[in-house]
């Protein structure tokens, strides 16, 4: 027995040994006031971390500037170093400068976490991913350095905003400030983040070679005032110019298919958008609150707007495109439009959400509606449309360029019905360009 309760003793000796002195060395080695962990002994490679345990186990065991080297040596052996830790410099307030090394390929969640007295860093060419919050907290931040936009073009900022230093500081290439962006043309996307918040851009030039803005991409970019987007742009993200509270103007090109949701929401100076035949879907909340766009004509080729896409904009002109199909709820809501031409001789349908307080196109029921000649009758017994009260139809469809080319695609009756095939009386025939005539069949 009494073996047994010295052997006891000797465990618990071991294990309060292990937990007062061992626990505090958690960080493998420390040169030059740089601590690290040994992330692969064959491949000799170490990440940057905090002392200790937990970046709370010590408080400010990093200050001023610090100048993280390519490779460290330790015990005889050379480590390259190619990873920044989550929370390795967290709450070091009294960090000024960060100089990462071109063998870093990541930054971790939350790395520079409320460094509230940092004013600089240089991010390598060599970073593929930065994690998640990598420089929350980061306000005294003022310059971002990089030599390679390509190489930053081509980083992933993780899950939000403030993965990306530039939503403090602005961006500076081989030591001089960026005002006048130019993508270089290696470049196919412009991925989440890259740009968000960076005020010092006025403008921003596009190569033929971008398909995709991905969320958030220029969010809260205020000083960036007009764009015009390349030919080769297929698709908008979301929420990938929200806020920009500078932008007067976007032009559209023929590639693009789709305005996901929240592109342009609340880009309160926003007075001019130019949209090309070949757009297909306009989603949810897209221009919402765009306070000074006054007036949209929206192309033949577009079939879909979502809910609140439009919704309390300065809407006073709407042009909706002869292929338009559905209109989500709330879409128009709030706008106090003055004039709506729909050119599509078959009534759009409008949906309605069960629990929203707004119709499509609440608050401007007494708006003059315009309709395809022939088509009053089918707009005003149809949903949502039987709320105008001031409904006029137009000889023709106006505004729709003609192909010669173009095929008959549908026929429909006088009230809207589709046909399967000619019947007698008025029919109105639409053809594969968009454009739509009325046909008498005796």
């Amino acid at each position: 027995m009494r073996m047994k309760n010295e052997f006891s003793r000797a465990i618990i000796v071991i294990v309060a040994m292990h937990t007062m002195g061992f626990s505090t060395l958690a960080h493998d080695f420390e040169v030059d006031g740089i601590y690290y962990n040994i992330l692969d002994e064959t491949a000799k490679t170490v990440e940057v971390t905090y002392q200790g345990v937990s970046y709370k186990s010590y408080s400010d065991e990093y200050v001023g500037t610090i100048v993280i080297p390519k490779y460290v040596s330790y015990q005889n052996q050379d480590y390259d170093v190619t990873k920044i830790k989550n929370s390795a410099f967290s709450g070091c307030e009294n960090v000024t400068k960060i100089d990462i090394p071109n063998t870093v390929l990541k930054i971790e969640d939350y790395a520079f976490h409320a460094c509230l007295g940092l004013k600089e860093v240089t991010i390598p060419n060599s970073i593929k991913t930065i994690g998640m919050g990598a420089f929350y907290n980061c306000n005294s931040l003022e310059v971002v350095n990089i030599t390679d936009l390509s190489a930053w073009c081509m980083i992933d900022f993780e899950w939000d905003f403030q993965a990306n230093p530039l939503y403090y500081g602005k961006l500076r290439l081989n030591g001089e400030d960026i005002k006048d962006l130019v993508i270089p043309d290696n470049i196919t996307k412009i991925k989440k983040h890259a740009f968000v918040g960076c005020d010092n851009f006025r403008s921003v030039t596009f190569p033929n070679t971008i398909e995709s803005i991905e969320s958030y991409a220029f969010a809260y970019a205020n000083g960036i005032t007009d764009i015009e987007l390349p030919n080769s742009l297929i698709t908008i993200e979301s929420s990938a110019f929200l806020a920009c509270l500078g932008l007067r103007s976007v032009t559209f090109p023929k590639s693009l298919r789709t305005i996901k949701d929240c592109a342009f929401y609340y880009c309160q100076e926003l007075e001019k958008v130019e949209f090309k035949e070949g757009l297909i879907s306009i989603e949810n909340g897209a221009f919402w609150d765009c306070k000074k766009l006054s007036s949209v004509i929206l192309p033949n080729s577009l079939t879909n707007i979502g809910e609140y896409s439009f919704f309390a904009s300065g809407l006073k002109t709407i042009v909706l495109g002869s292929s338009l199909e559905k209109i989500g709820p709330s879409a128009f809501a709030c706008c106090d439009i003055s004039s709506i031409t729909s050119l599509n001789p078959i009534c759009p349908k409008c949906e309605e959400e069960v629990y929203s307080e707004y119709c499509v196109f609440d608050g401007s029921y007494s708006a003059t509606l315009i309709v395809p000649e022939g088509t009053k009758m089918a707009y005003a017994s149809a949903d949502e449309w039987c709320k105008f009260t001031n409904i006029q139809e137009i000889a023709g469809v106006e505004g729709i360029a003609v192909d010669n080319n173009a095929t008959e695609i549908a026929c429909y009756d006088i009230h809207g019905r589709k046909l399967n095939e000619p019947a007698k009386g008025i029919n109105i025939v639409k053809m594969s360009d968009g454009s739509t005539y009325k046909e008498l069949v005796k």
